[in-house]
């Protein structure tokens, strides 16, 4: 049995199936949208599968912004 996610890992996960969810309603490629948000792909995609500890808030804000996501969404992934 895996070990269970902690709030915190469950929040950065969440945060990054919006981030995927939402490029792929529009159709965009990882490398497309890494290169409008200035992140390396490699980045998009730790952010995407939930890695780490999670991005800087002002990397998300640029993820954001560039994906037409409110930044109220953040509260989708913050509670």
């Amino acid at each position: 049995m895996p070990p269970r996610l902690t709030t915190e890992q469950r929040r950065v996960a969440q945060l990054g199936f919006l981030i995927r969810a939402r490029r792929c309603e529009q159709g965009m490629r990882q490398e497309d949208l890494a290169l409008l948000a200035r992140i390396a792909p490699a980045t998009l995609r730790r952010i995407e599968r939930g890695e780490g500890a999670g991005p800087n808030v002002f990397v998300v804000l640029r993820l954001f912004e560039e994906l037409d996501l409110p930044v109220d969404q953040l509260t989708r992934v913050s509670g």
